[in-house]
């Protein structure tokens, strides 16, 4: 095993394999894919990404009554906040999908990256400036931001990880998403336990999203390692939009 440090964008990325194989007639053998220890923090970041999103989609619903007491609102605008994200997703799914295929995984999750950051930041203005409006638009720039965590983890596996570890790097990276869910049911009754916390719950969310955006900027350097991990890796996938246009035929 060969342990080198290639550099790229920046970044070094530490990897494990073998380089291909040129005898004395200069004939080169099947080439052997590398796979980088760099795929773990990969991993790591977009998980941090899908967890914060999911916090932010569950945010008001375990504290219904005191966000309807909080912004005078009815129980069903409450609702709504967590229903928006349902509601984006079937068209916005296919814009994402379409933009991570075209421009990269790299482009689509720092898109939703910002689009994360942006709803978490808007949800935090008083509503003495915004009204309702502000986190009514927060959680919109959210549901947007949700079809880039839900449209990448196959592509974060097989652009990074070789096959035998690609099923266990998608379970990982939808898990994320699950943990995500689970720490918004239990951070949001314990910070916002009375109406007059909601600010300093939605503030907490906005720090953690905030982190969880920067570090996509400073450790997501390229769509893909240097070289591949393995053959399907390296092999062009259909486009979503030919996809779409197959399953109609």
């Amino acid at each position: 095993t060969n342990n080198n440090d290639l550099s790229k964008s920046g970044h070094s990325y530490s990897r494990v394999g073998y380089d291909a194989h040129v005898d004395d007639d200069h004939h080169t053998h099947a080439p052997i894919y590398t796979v980088y220890r760099m795929r773990w923090v990969v991993l790591a970041v977009f998980c941090l990404f899908s967890l914060t999103n999911a916090m932010m989609w569950i945010t008001f619903s375990p504290i219904t009554t005191n966000v309807t007491i909080y912004y005078n609102v009815s129980t069903d605008f409450v609702n709504f906040m967590s229903t928006v994200y349902m509601i984006v997703y079937i068209p916005g799914i296919f814009v994402a999908s379409y933009i991570v295929e075209r421009f990269g995984f790299r482009t689509g999750i720092i898109i939703g990256g910002i689009l994360n950051v942006g709803g978490a930041w808007i949800r935090y203005v008083p509503p003495s400036i915004f009204g309702v409006s502000g986190i009514a638009i927060g959680q919109t720039l959210a549901s947007c931001a949700q079809t880039f965590v839900l449209s990448t983890p196959v592509k974060v596996a097989g652009n990074w990880f070789p096959e035998k570890e690609r099923t266990m790097a998608t379970t990982i990276g939808a898990f994320a998403n699950q943990c995500g869910i689970m720490l918004g049911f239990f951070l949001s009754p314990y910070i916002a336990s009375s109406p007059t916390n909601i600010p300093l719950l939605l503030l907490i969310h906005a720090c953690i999203v905030s982190a969880s955006s920067i570090s996509i900027f400073i450790f997501i350097r390229s769509s893909s390692p240097p070289t591949p991990p393995s053959a399907s890796a390296q092999a062009n996938n259909t486009p979503i939009i030919e996809g779409v246009k197959t399953c109609l035929k």
